[in-house]
């Protein structure tokens, strides 16, 4: 996970621009890794992937906004089953940032980002 996050820092375009043989683009290997990391219920990643999407919008900029959306709806499902006040504080670090800095995006997808079901 260190090295995923050191190749968003230091050469984040090159991961852009990469595709696997089957045409998956790089962002979307690391957004696989990001997605299996929300969805395990183990909390103790959870600086390590707050680390990974911090530098991911930071370096991707918009290369992230067709899937911020999904992205938001996966932060804020995730954060209604935390169970330590450390992996709901990671993700409230991450959730207030996306939706400052990719407003616009973001402000229209809230409607659309479902809480409990409700």
């Amino acid at each position: 996970m260190i090295c995923l996050i050191l190749i968003i820092r230091k050469d984040c375009g090159q991961l852009l621009s990469w595709r696997e043989p089957t045409g998956r683009s790089g962002l979307d290997c690391v957004l696989t890794v990001v997605a299996k990391l929300l969805e395990s219920q183990d909390e103790s990643g959870g600086l390590v992937i707050g680390d990974l999407i911090i530098h991911l919008l930071r370096r991707a900029g918009e290369a992230v906004l067709p899937v911020l959306p999904e992205l938001l709806q996966a932060m804020v499902s995730r954060m209604t089953s935390a169970k330590t006040a450390t992996f709901l504080q990671v993700s409230c670090y991450l959730v207030f940032p996306m939706v400052r800095e990719f407003h616009c995006l973001s402000l229209e997808s809230c409607d659309s980002i479902r809480v409990l079901d409700k």
